[in-house]
């Protein structure tokens, strides 16, 4: 990995993780783990996505799933954790959420691959 993508990343993990973190919260009244494999994404161009392509639709899930108590309460109880895996195909791409965790795995670079807000929010209603 190069210094720009290691800085890029140092910023996403500083900054940009804690405030999405935060915002979570706010939305569901708890806090939930975020784990990104970070070998995963071996570049600025994968990680670029983090930020919107990943965590601004999951936001917009959580925020339609939380429109009133009950969808909060449900994901108060049942989210623990968000795992997102960049992939170098698409190939195996897959949402699910089981035992708590939302897991999300794309190639990130590929704009057609990445999951809508709506994906994320039939998935996880689905489960709730």
């Amino acid at each position: 990995m190069a210094l720009e993508d290691k800085r890029f990343m140092h910023v996403l993990t500083t900054e940009t993780l804690p405030e999405i973190s935060q915002k979570i919260s706010e939305i569901i009244g708890s806090d939930v783990e975020i784990d990104v494999d970070w070998e995963s994404f071996s570049s600025k161009e994968s990680m670029q996505e983090i930020e919107h392509q990943v965590f601004g639709r999951v936001l917009d899930a959580l925020q339609a799933i939380a429109i009133d108590d009950i969808g909060k309460d449900a994901l108060k109880e049942s989210l623990k954790s968000i795992s997102v895996i960049h992939l170098a195909s698409k190939d195996k791409r897959a949402c699910s959420f089981e035992k708590g965790c939302l897991k999300l795995q794309t190639d990130w670079t590929d704009f057609w691959s990445i999951f809508s807000a709506d994906d994320i929010q039939k998935i996880m209603e689905e489960e709730l």
